[in-house]
């Protein structure tokens, strides 16, 4: 190391005019070449050379934060790299509106050049590589809080967190350092939604179902908004909670005007064969009747009403079919 520093030094001063250096991705810098860097770097004034690092900041380890912090702020200039805006990122999409992958990739620029590389052809492996291996670098405390938010899509509240893993203070400080978890202030979330769907992708499905299963006790035992309960019920296989919930989330947000997100509520219902009876079936069908009539899908609608009239045929109620009738009349 001294006799490349001397070597570096002799280089600069000889040249008679401006030098400039640059170290590239030092967060793998080995030890010998970050003491050689960082002695050249306090020797830098006077010399009419110009040193240029690149780091990432979430990847400091020990040596490098500390040897950094001790460079003369006379001689030093750091510059933080923000993520792409909204309208950047539209910018390279080429296109006027890219609402869903600036939130999808945060405005990380890696991230948004590979989904634009990949188009339709869902995470790409690069992007699902790169996460994965900054999270197979963590101890297994702080994978396992990262896996169990990975299916919480909204980001986790510390009171969903001190239920599900008690001991998630400790473990979520080196996920933090290195950028791969937020605090929202109610909680912690992910910085974008591509680490999460990265981290959930490669859950086994059995432990995947194991950690909506967790999540779904505490929404329960809390009394979550009903629109959570089904999302978690649905990929924990909770098939009696799914039946008992979905048709009040449907409704609810029928009556918010969400009429695809009450749709998807009420198709998940009905594809279960035991959850319902015959009678909250029929009633579902009409429901959901409605609301494919108000997407403009009639086929459907119809489709659904006249599973609706059959079932109540089959029950035999005169009076109930005849309601249903005039429903199928109106659509």
């Amino acid at each position: 190391p001294s006799a490349m520093l001397r070597a570096l030094l002799a280089d600069v001063a000889a040249s008679g005019t401006v030098t400039v250096l640059v170290f590239e991705d030092i967060h793998w810098i080995d030890e010998a070449s970050l003491d050689v860097l960082t002695a050249m770097m306090r020797r830098i004034e006077g010399t009419g050379a110009l040193v240029v690092v690149t780091h990432r900041f979430v990847e400091y380890d020990t040596a490098l934060f500390r040897a950094l912090g001790e460079l003369d702020p006379r001689t030093t200039r750091s510059i933080g790299l923000e993520p792409l805006s909204a309208n950047a990122v539209a910018e390279l999409a080429g296109v006027d509106a890219s609402t869903d992958l600036h939130h999808q990739t945060g405005g990380n620029p890696f991230f948004v050049i590979e989904m634009l590389s990949a188009a339709d052809d869902g995470l790409p492996s690069t992007i699902t590589s790169a996460l994965l291996a900054r999270l197979h670098r963590l101890a297994p405390p702080t994978q396992q809080l990262l896996e169990l938010m990975s299916v919480v899509p909204t980001g986790a509240t510390y009171e969903l967190l001190d239920a599900c893993m008690p001991d998630h203070p400790d473990a979520c400080a080196p996920a933090q350092q290195r950028g791969m978890l937020v605090d929202t202030g109610a909680g912690l979330a992910f910085p974008h939604a591509l680490m999460r769907e990265a981290v959930e992708g490669a859950l086994p499905p059995s432990r995947r179902r194991a950690l909506h299963r967790r999540v779904l006790d505490h929404l329960l035992e809390v009394g979550a908004d009903d629109a959570r309960i089904v999302h978690h019920a649905l990929n924990a296989g909770a098939d009696d909670v799914l039946g008992e919930r979905g048709p009040v989330a449907a409704r609810a947000a029928a009556a918010a005007q969400s009429h695809r997100e009450a749709i998807a509520h009420y198709e998940r219902v009905l594809d279960l064969e035991s959850a319902v009876d015959d009678e909250t079936r029929a009633a579902l069908l009409e429901e959901v009747a409605y609301e494919y009539w108000v997407q403009s899908r009639p086929h459907e609608a119809a489709r659904a009403v006249q599973a609706a009239v059959e079932l109540r045929e089959t029950i035999g109620e005169p009076v109930a079919l005849g309601a249903t009738l005039r429903s199928a009349a109106n659509l």
